[in-house]
């Protein structure tokens, strides 16, 4: 179905951008019929779609160049001609492009033999491609008109389900025929042997059908451990009872889910009883998150997370949620796992955030909480003594936290800040070491200390490029020490004052 080629564009010239593994340009020498050394990387297309410092080859010579290179290319990003532009020596070249690249970024393509190209070169090497970006991260998307027919798409799922090495599927194509291309996927993913990670654009797969059985598809088919999806519609839903079921299978080995825009939809009572709903359990899902997902509700947001007994890294921003009560089993308790919690751009009445750092103390796993950009619902809150006094009160009392992130424009931060970045830092340090001489019957022996002190004395300031991981070293911190060593010799819990 493709239209007649126009043989000139044998002469056209692909430009080509050439970066090292550390992203820094590289030039070719003149005159040479090899790529640049230490190339790690290239982005080419024709003229216009590529970056500025592209160098212009034709066909033959750009793929002697790359049938020279002796190993393969960890990326190529290839915005494809069109076509109408497409002629022998550029397919010749598509092939050494398929055959070569480690991960493979594809945008623009159209001609049928360029699918049929890329299918063959999936289905007969068994140490080919591991990354497929496909209409996904157009470096230029203004120039991004392409859409996907029925038979190209076969093709390209086709690629997907028969590749022994492809681990990660990132795609976000226009579909001429949506439904279809949403099914084909399916089949793909149920007979896909290597996928791991599946990154979906969904906007042009219409239907709540079709994504319950993409979801069942890629959890149990391709059996993939890390799925991100998003879209930009309101009608796309997964139902609770898919989710749960396909979560809580004995086979689902699912380790990271994100969901931005798709909201799971309520429980349906008269299917699942409510005793039966709470025996149900995921232990493979370590981070979840729902991102502008129209949730509104913890409640029913604990219906979806509360499935997760394994939790570590929790992300609910912007869901317009307010109630934070509803996430207490995740926070309170023995045996919990959360350790990550962001609460960013979500709407927090005065009351409720109040309530929830009253129960700080009591949140023995948490690690890191951000409540950057929240738009709490008073404006007299950043005038609140009492919001103040509450928040220093319960960092200084908790021994976990590590890490808490808020917005400047509606946190009294001046009055708040200086007071918790003691404690914060004490935690890092391993203060949480007060807590197993207090609760168990073997204290830490005192030979250990000394390096807890170490660490706590390397340890800097809370700030806001700190990362909560991995805290950067810098001089000694005697002031830590100091507080640290009081409330071990003397029990002294650090409060309002520090």
């Amino acid at each position: 179905n493709n239209p007649e080629p126009n043989y000139a564009s044998k002469k056209m010239r692909i430009f080509v951008s050439f970066r090292d593994s550390q992203d820094n340009r590289l030039n070719p020498i003149e005159g040479s019929s090899s790529l640049p050394d230490g190339v790690s990387s290239m982005t080419m297309g024709p003229h216009g779609r590529t970056p500025e410092d592209a160098h212009g080859f034709d066909c033959n010579t750009l793929a002697n160049m790359i049938r020279q290179f002796p190993t393969r290319i960890r990326g190529i990003c290839l915005v494809c001609l069109s076509a109408t532009e497409v002629s022998p020596d550029y397919l010749e070249l598509l092939i050494l492009i398929f055959t070569k690249a480690d991960s493979l970024t594809l945008n623009n393509l159209q001609h049928d033999l360029a699918y049929g190209i890329l299918t063959g070169c999936c289905s007969v090497r068994p140490n080919g491609l591991r990354v497929l970006n496909f209409d996904y991260d157009d470096p230029f998307p203004v120039f991004s008109d392409n859409v996907v027919s029925t038979y190209q798409a076969n093709l390209l799922f086709e690629a997907i389900s028969s590749s022994t090495s492809l681990e990660v599927l990132r795609l976000g194509a226009t579909f001429a025929e949506p439904e279809a291309a949403g099914l084909a996927l399916v089949e793909a993913l149920q007979q896909s042997q290597s996928l791991d990670r599946l990154e979906l654009f969904l906007d042009t797969l219409h239907g709540d059908e079709v994504l319950d059985y993409l979801f069942q598809a890629a959890v149990l088919g391709s059996k993939v451990r890390e799925i991100e999806w998003s879209t930009n519609k309101t009608e796309q839903d997964i139902l609770f009872e898919v989710a749960a079921d396909t979560l809580c299978h004995q086979d689902c080995v699912l380790e990271k889910i994100h969901f931005s825009g798709i909201e799971p939809l309520p429980r349906d009572e008269e299917t699942i009883s409510d005793g039966e709903y709470r025996t149900m359990a995921n232990t493979s899902v370590k981070d979840c998150t729902f991102t502008s997902a129209r949730i509104r509700s913890a409640t029913r947001l604990m219906e979806t997370v509360g499935l997760f007994k394994s939790i570590v890294y929790l992300n609910v921003c912007n869901d317009e949620i307010s109630d934070l009560s509803a996430l207490d089993p995740l926070l309170i308790g023995d045996n919990l796992t959360l350790q990550s919690l962001d609460l960013s751009g979500n709407s927090v009445w005065e009351e409720d955030a109040i309530e929830f750092f009253r129960k700080l103390p009591q949140m023995k796993c948490i690690r890191h909480i951000s409540l950057e950009c929240c738009h709490f619902n008073n404006p007299e809150m950043s005038e609140s003594e009492s919001w103040v006094d509450v928040c220093i009160d319960a960092v200084g009392q908790n021994r976990s936290l590590e890490c808490l992130i808020w917005d400047d424009s509606e946190f009294p931060v001046q009055r708040v800040s200086p007071r918790i970045k003691v404690p914060l830092s004490l935690n890092r340090g391993g203060r949480r070491a007060l807590d197993v001489e207090s609760s168990s019957t073997r204290p830490l022996p005192n030979h250990l200390w000394p390096l807890v002190v170490e660490r706590a004395s390397g340890l800097r300031y809370y700030g806001y490029q700190d990362t909560w991981k991995k805290p950067k070293l810098e001089s000694t911190r005697f002031d830590v020490v100091f507080w640290l060593l009081k409330e071990k010799m003397l029990g002294q819990c650090l409060g309002p004052t520090c």
